[in-house]
């Protein structure tokens, strides 16, 4: 998703749709909401972090409260989003989650927001690096985790 060539009147949403397998339901809640009754900006990459945790969770990657630090510590290195429609307070939401990509030491994540009622709110790309958790540097991706991505993902993933 490169935003400079984005061309929002023509994005076909329910061809980006078909490339996700994950989803993750929640509800706006009142402090997600802005002065303008609407979802705040920011709140949609809470919403798309926690779906990656649960999306790692549940193709079997442990995240518990010392993964980050010590198992699967990993950076964010790079976030872009693109809104379409405003969410309000009480709405449901789906947000989508696939792998794009898989580097060395990276993974590029994208999702998709949409209403329950698959109103698109909003794409989302992320890229995560995982770290030594003692030096801080970039390390390679175990095999496992990167089989797992794989396994999950199938013919939807980039340069399979």
């Amino acid at each position: 998703m490169e935003n400079n060539n984005i061309d929002f009147n023509n994005i076909n949403f329910k061809e980006i749709r078909k490339k996700f397998k994950h989803r993750f339901e929640g509800k706006v809640r009142f402090p997600e909401v802005d002065s303008f009754h609407i979802v705040h900006n920011l709140q949609y990459l809470y919403w798309v972090e926690w779906a990656r945790a649960e999306y790692l969770t549940d193709i079997g990657i442990l995240i518990d409260k010392e993964s980050y630090r010590k198992s699967f510590p990993v950076v964010i290195v790079h976030a872009e989003i693109d809104y379409f429609n405003p969410a309000r307070f009480a709405d449901e939401y789906v947000v989508w989650t696939r792998v794009k990509r898989i580097g060395d030491t990276s993974v590029d994540f994208e999702n998709y927001v949409t209403l329950k009622d698959h109103t698109p709110l909003a794409l989302a790309q992320c890229t995560l690096v995982l770290t030594d958790p003692v030096k801080g540097v970039p390390r390679t991706l175990p095999d496992e985790i990167r089989t797992k991505l794989i396994n999950y993902e199938g013919d939807y993933l980039a340069g399979k």
